[in-house]
Order: structure tokens, then C-alpha cells, then sequence
């Protein structure tokens, strides 16, 4: 059994507010939390999403992050606005070496791009000898 583990990073701009996010490993849920104040990490930092044994092989991580709008002033009316973002990663795990795999939210696109196609998910992996 390896050592994985599975951060989140929130990368999306003031405008949209995480209010929801599940992960799921192969099936079963590792990470749900909810908030309408807004998930954050402490200190802007990565949240841990996972950290554990993984048997050698395929995996899929699947996430699903739900947005509100959030604005003031002329942007007040993105607060009627929900954006859901669903995604999922295969990845394998190798004996004798620890994976880490990072979730990151982004906004794709530019200021001409539509706000609800701009909520993405790309997904970092790094790879080290256990014992490193």
C-alpha cells in the first residue's frame, strides 16, 4: 500500500464563491463539505482532500465544485448565479513511490469569455520514490 495524497486548489477569481465540493476515489467519497459563506483553505493554502494508503494501479478521482456568483455594486447580479463544475481524473499509482495529486480550479478563457464557461479543473501529478 502507497502513500497518496489529494489536495484542492482554489484558483477561481472574487467573483465566484465555492459553496460546494465533493471528491470521490473510485466510488466512495473522501471529501464533501458545503458552506454558503464559502469553502476556503486557511491562509489561501491548498486544502487536503485525501491522505492515505492507495493499492498499486488505476484510480479515478472524480469531483464535482458548485460556485455562487458574488458581486457588489454593478456586479451585484452575479449573485443569482450558480456554476457547477464536474470532472474526473484517472491516474495510476506505482509500488514504491507516493503520489500527489492536486485538483485546481481555474478560470479559462478571457474577460470576452461567457462566466459559465469559465469555471475549469486541471489536475497537477507529482510522483516521488517513497523514502525521498
Amino acid at each position: 500500500e502507497l502513500e497518496a495524497q489529494i489536495f484542492f486548489n482554489n484558483q477561481m477569481g472574487s467573483s465566484f464563491r465555492l459553496t460546494k465540493a465533493v471528491f470521490v476515489m473510485d466510488g466512495a467519497p473522501i471529501y464533501n463539505k458545503t458552506s454558503e459563506k464559502g469553502i476556503k483553505a486557511k491562509k489561501k493554502k491548498k486544502i487536503k482532500v485525501y491522505s492515505g494508503a492507495l493499492v498499486p494501479g488505476e484510480h479515478t478521482l472524480s469531483v464535482h465544485l458548485e460556485f455562487s456568483g458574488f458581486g457588489y455594486g454593478f456586479f451585484a447580479y452575479l449573485k443569482g448565479y450558480k456554476f457547477k463544475v464536474r470532472s474526473s481524473h484517472a491516474f495510476s499509482v506505482d509500488a514504491g513511490k507516493s503520489k500527489t495529486l492536486i485538483a485546481v480550479s481555474f478560470e479559462k478563457g478571457g474577460i470576452t469569455t461567457p462566466l459559465d464557461e469559465r469555471p475549469a479543473l486541471k489536475y497537477i501529478e507529482q510522483v516521488a520514490a517513497l523514502g525521498d
